[in-house]
C-alpha cells in the first residue's frame, strides 16, 4: 500500500544550548516522507528531534545526544506524537557518568501517544524503539532509518524489512536514481514489483504560517529549502499514477490517474487550530487542511466533481464536507485529541436526515449509535 498524508508539517523545538529545558524557537519542518511511502511491509515510520552537545569530560571528548519530540506515522498515514526523551552518548559511555555541563540526564522512555492509543518504548534507543499498538502488535523502529526493522504480533508472527516474514516471503528495495524499486510476493507467491520515480528537480518550499510565536518562542518558517517528491508510481499491473505538489507548502495538489482522469486538492491555513505538542509553551498552533477535492474520470474539465471542506467549532474540530450536489456530511471529532470521530450527521441540502454516533472504546448494544 502506498501512503500519503497531507498532514506532514510538524513543529521542531529548538532548545537553548546552555539551558536544555528552555525552548528558544520553534521551526516548521516537513516529516521524513512528505512525498509518500510504501506501507504494509514494513509498515510505519518514526521521526524525532535530536539535540547534540559536545564537551570535554575528564580529558575525554564527548558527544551527548538528547532525542525528543517523537512522532510515529502508522500504515494508514495517521501521525501520533509522544513525549519521550532519551539521552545517550555516541561513544557508548554512560550519560550519567560522562555528562556534558547543563544537560539534564532524565529519560522518559515509556509513554503513550497524544491520542492514548499507542505506547512508545525508547529504552533501547538508539538501537531501536518499540511502538506497541492497542492490539498488541509491536513495531521495532531503528534510529538509523525512518522505516521499521520488523513487525511482530502477539502470536509470534513477524515481517521484517530485510529478512522476509513468517512464511518466508521476501521484501527487497533497490534505488537507481531517480527510481526506487520495491519487490515482494503477492498472495499467490508471484513476484510483484512497484516503482516510484522521484522528481528530477527538487522543489524549494517557502511556508507562511500566520502565527508569529508560541508562548514567547518565535516560529521559524521553512524557507527556500528542498524536499524530495515522488513524480510517479507504477504498480505490478502496469498502471501508473502521476503526482504534482503545491510550490510553497509541498502538499499533493493533483494525482493523474491511469484512465486519463485526475484528482485535485486545494488547501487552507487555519491559525491556532491544532493542539500544540506536549511540552510546548503554547496551547494552539496553526494547521494546514484540505479545502477542496475535485474528482474527474475523463480528463475533461466539464466532468469535474468537487467536494468542499469547511472547519468550525472549538479547536476547529467540526469538518463539514459538501458534495457536488450540495449535500453535507458533518463530521465531529474529539475536542481533546482531534483524532477520534465521535459523530457524523448526513444532510440533504442542510436538512439532517441521519446521525451516526461513534462510541470510541465502548461496546455498543445492537441498534445503538445511529438515529434518523
Amino acid at each position: 500500500m502506498f501512503i500519503y498524508s497531507s498532514k506532514f508539517w510538524i513543529l521542531q523545538p529548538n532548545y537553548d544550548p546552555s539551558y536544555p529545558t528552555i525552548i528558544d524557537s520553534i521551526s516548521w519542518i516537513p516529516t521524513y516522507t512528505p512525498y509518500g511511502f510504501f506501507s504494509g511491509t514494513p509498515g510505519g515510520l518514526i521521526g524525532f528531534q535530536e539535540q547534540n552537545y559536545y564537551c570535554e569530560v575528564r580529558s575525554h571528548s564527548i558527544q551527548q545526544n538528547v532525542d525528543s519530540n517523537f512522532t510515529y506515522t502508522d500504515g494508514t498515514g495517521a501521525p501520533y506524537e509522544f513525549p519521550n526523551r532519551h539521552v545517550w552518548n555516541s561513544d557508548g559511555s554512560n550519560p550519567n557518568q560522562w555528562r556534558c555541563p547543563g544537560v539534564i540526564i532524565t529519560d522518559y522512555d515509556v509513554t503513550t501517544s497524544n491520542a492514548g492509543t499507542m505506547r512508545l518504548d525508547t529504552t533501547n534507543f538508539p538501537n531501536y524503539a518499540i511502538a506497541t499498538m492497542k492490539n498488541g502488535l509491536r513495531n521495532y523502529l531503528p534510529y538509523w532509518s525512518p522505516t521499521s526493522m520488523s513487525l511482530e504480533d502477539t502470536n509470534g508472527n513477524f515481517t521484517s524489512a530485510t529478512g522476509g516474514d513468517t512464511i518466508k516471503r521476501q521484501f527487497t528495495e533497490t534505488f537507481s536514481y531517480p527510481t526506487t524499486t520495491f519487490t515482494t510476493q503477492d498472495s499467490n507467491g508471484n513476484v510483484a514489483t512497484y516503482k516510484n520515480v522521484r522528481a528530477t528537480s527538487e522543489q524549494n518550499l517557502d511556508t507562511s504560517f500566520p502565527s508569529p510565536s508560541c508562548g514567547g518562542a518565535p516560529f521559524i518558517q521553512f524557507r527556500n529549502a528542498t524536499i524530495i517528491e515522488i513524480a510517479s508510481l507504477s504498480l505490478p499491473n502496469g498502471w501508473t499514477y502521476g503526482f504534482t505538489y503545491d510550490p510553497n507548502y509541498g502538499e499533493l495538489t493533483e494525482i493523474t490517474l491511469p484512465s486519463g482522469g485526475y484528482i485535485k486538492y486545494t488547501y487552507t491555513t487555519i491559525a491556532d487550530a491544532d493542539n500544540a505538542p506536549q511540552g510546548f509553551p503554547c496551547a494552539k498552533v496553526d494547521s494546514r487542511r484540505v479545502a477542496t477535492r475535485t474528482v474527474n474520470a475523463t480528463g475533461n474539465s466539464r466532468d469535474d466533481k468537487t467536494w468542499t471542506y469547511t472547519y468550525s467549532g472549538v479547536n476547529e474540530q467540526i469538518t463539514t464536507v459538501t458534495d457536488p450536489d450540495g449535500n453535507n456530511a458533518v463530521h465531529t471529532f474529539s475536542t481533546g485529541t482531534g483524532l477520534q470521530e465521535v459523530s457524523t450527521v448526513y444532510e440533504e441540502g442542510s436538512t439532517p436526515i441521519k446521525t451516526v454516533n461513534k462510541h470510541v472504546g465502548q461496546r455498543l448494544r445492537p441498534g445503538s449509535g445511529e438515529s434518523r
